[in-house]
């Protein structure tokens, strides 16, 4: 076997050798981390809008609920309440949802019927059946202070159905020349 040796400078003649033409490595320009295309910022501003939305809704919920949520609160809480003082805490939620001057001169039968029209119709027959002795035994010296457990009731169940109040918008009326013929 022959041995193979690398060829010596020395043996080969000077040839030059052919030179590369090679170029610095250029790097990318760096690509922004900030989305700056307008739909990304439009999506962002439409979850921000609905995230304040969102709080804002419950707080108000929250807000227009905190007097129905004591007033059941009391109510579950003094299962020995009295007919007088179930009826005071039933006038004091009443002027909380509805204006003083409307609910503040109600007493009795007044009351009552107050109270059912302001509660949705099915709920009507099950009220007047809860409340009516208790609406009554308000004026009775002897049976005023008595405890009457399915007038709390009735009254548990008109707070949970008839509040907070729907508030209805009113249809603007316009004055139209027919109108005002007439």
């Amino acid at each position: 076997m022959q041995s193979i040796t690398a060829p010596s400078s020395n043996n080969v003649p000077h040839q030059s050798a052919p030179t590369l033409q090679l170029h610095d490595i250029h790097l990318p320009e760096q690509v922004n981390e900030y989305p700056i295309a307008i739909g990304w910022w439009l999506l962002a501003l439409l979850i921000l809008i609905t995230i304040f939305a969102l709080i804002r809704k419950t707080r108000k919920y929250i807000s227009i609920n905190k007097n129905k949520k004591l007033a059941l609160f009391q109510l579950n809480n003094n299962k020995e309440m009295t007919c007088s003082d179930t009826i005071t805490l039933l006038k004091w939620v009443t002027i909380q949802y509805f204006e003083r001057n409307e609910t503040a001169k109600l007493y009795g039968n007044n009351f009552q019927q107050f109270l059912l029209q302001k509660l949705p119709k099915k709920y009507h027959i099950k009220f007047t059946e809860l409340t009516t002795e208790g609406f009554n035994k308000q004026y009775n010296k002897d049976h005023a202070n008595d405890v009457d457990k399915s007038f709390n009731l009735g009254v548990i169940l008109w707070i949970t159905y008839a509040l907070p109040i729907k508030k209805i918008k009113a249809k603007a009326t316009t004055n139209t020349k027919s109108d005002i013929k007439q």
